[in-house]
């Protein structure tokens, strides 16, 4: 079933021209009958992000549903709190390199859940949960505060062998939460790190509405230095319209082009278009989910300037990537 529908979404249609074909990543879960309906729902999630980190245009079936989830759907109403309570949570360090010359220009803020039971757990396992009980905007500050107090302390480790930004996720809720640029300010004070320092990366799905009432809060940011940056671009409808409304100072391209380009022209021509786009507006692009040299050879010869994937860097531990630092070739321009 969930094949048939791939198909159907991918199939060819002769009216429309490449560009405009899409594609589906498509999670099934099977289930007992007795077995919880939102339980089945998450595996359903879990299979679908398992589908998208693979490039789309495919279906992963979970069949054991619970196996998965386990002891982590065991605190469904606390789990990603309790987690920050009890310090299981952890933050990895994913490097963004220049496609010219390797140099490292930033690092992203990759967050893990080290589970009692389960072990280390990725994004995917345990954010869709997270959502639904209303704790992302906990898990946000959580990573927020954890990652400005690391690079501050890898300021003053390494000085200038640190990459000029670190890049933060924020969700939809921290946005509609109506005070990020306080909470923003209040963390850089509370941790020494300069605002230039810090890049929010913004979901480029995110509803056009909810961005434009809160591009106040976001200006008041960007007039203290804090650079925000439109993550997965590509992947939502109003992309045009959020780059007008918003003080962006970035983009980056959704991996399932970046996955596809080399089989597929219409996602070659959005890493081509959105690149361009990024050149004629002097916003930095970045491709993300690099993990083939044929995927970074087509990059250069587009233009790319910067690049994040498995192929570049792995998400590291702090002391791993100072390791890493210490090591690599830095740009801090």
């Amino acid at each position: 079933m969930g094949e048939r529908i791939r198909a159907a979404v991918a199939a060819s249609d002769d009216v429309l021209p490449p560009e405009q074909h899409s594609r589906a990543s498509v999670g099934v879960a099977l289930a007992a009958p007795e077995t919880d309906a939102s339980a089945l729902l998450a595996e359903a999630d879990m299979a679908m992000y398992q589908a998208k980190k693979a490039g789309g245009d495919t279906v992963r079936v979970v069949t054991d549903v619970g196996a998965q989830l386990g002891a982590v759907r065991g605190t469904t109403a606390t789990g990603v709190v309790s987690a920050i309570r009890s310090g299981e949570l952890r933050l990895h360090y994913q490097p963004i390199r220049s496609t010219v010359d390797n140099r490292i220009v930033s690092i992203e803020a990759l967050v893990r859940w080290q589970h009692p039971v389960k072990g280390l757990l990725a994004p995917d396992r345990f954010l869709p949960e997270a959502e639904r009980a209303g704790q992302l905007r906990d898990l946000d500050d959580w990573v927020l505060r954890r990652a400005c107090s690391d690079m501050a302390e890898l300021i003053a480790r390494l000085a200038d062998r640190v990459p000029e930004h670190v890049n933060v996720n924020v969700s939809v809720g921290t946005l509609r939460s109506g005070n990020v640029a306080a909470q923003v300010l209040a963390v850089l004070g509370d941790t020494g790190l300069a605002a230039g320092r810090l890049r929010i990366e913004v979901p480029e799905t995110v509803d056009l509405t909810l961005l434009t009432a809160v591009v106040a809060e976001l200006q008041v940011l960007h007039r203290h230095g804090v650079a925000f940056t439109f993550d997965d671009m590509g992947a939502g409808s109003s992309t045009l319209r959020h780059l007008s409304v918003m003080p962006v100072a970035g983009i980056k391209i959704d991996r399932a082009f970046v996955h596809g380009m080399l089989s597929h022209p219409g996602d070659h021509a959005v890493v081509r278009l959105l690149t361009e786009l990024g050149r004629d507006l002097d916003l930095p692009t970045t491709a993300e989910g690099v993990e083939t040299p044929e995927q970074l050879a087509v990059l250069r010869q587009l233009r790319v300037p910067y690049a994040q994937g498995y192929l570049l860097g792995r998400p590291l531990p702090l002391e791993h990537l100072v390791s890493e630092l210490e090591s690599g070739v830095v740009s801090r321009s």
